[in-house]
């Protein structure tokens, strides 16, 4: 809410809304993206952080998928970490964190490793303790 009430604060121009899932509820929290103007780094770190896992109740950065974000310039600069190579669902994973970079303004540069043993089996733990149901095991 507090996000939500600093981005209301600093708009002074055309709103659009992006709808985002929080952990194992469905809550649809509207980021309020400025047009021509870059929105504060802090805030778009912030709502990158909100972005889960379509399979499991947890966000990338808490899976250790997301393991670097930062703002350099215009750019926000991601590392994705993968518990195995060939993800199927990679650009699922990537995607929305490339959409919300754009829709406050920011350019999106990324790179992709394999998770090292202890990131993978931290990984395992979370996945099978937040799977969805109803969902085949993806990664």
């Amino acid at each position: 809410m507090i996000l939500i009430l600093k981005i209301i604060k600093q708009c002074l121009l055309t709103v659009s809304f992006f709808v985002c899932k929080n952990l194992s509820k469905t809550i649809l929290l509207f980021f309020i993206i400025v047009k021509k103007r870059k929105m504060d780094k802090d805030i778009v770190l912030k709502a990158i952080a909100f972005v889960e896992h379509p399979s499991i109740n947890a966000t990338l950065k808490d899976l250790g998928i997301l393991s670097k974000v930062d703002v350099d310039g215009d750019t926000v600069v991601a590392e994705f970490s993968f518990p195995f190579a060939n993800i199927p669902i990679k650009d699922a994973l990537i995607g929305p964190v490339q959409i919300l970079a754009a829709s406050f303004g920011f350019q999106f540069k990324h790179t992709e490793r394999v998770m090292t043993e202890e990131e993978k089996k931290r990984f395992l733990e979370i996945e099978h303790a937040n799977w969805k149901s109803g969902n085949a095991c993806s990664c």
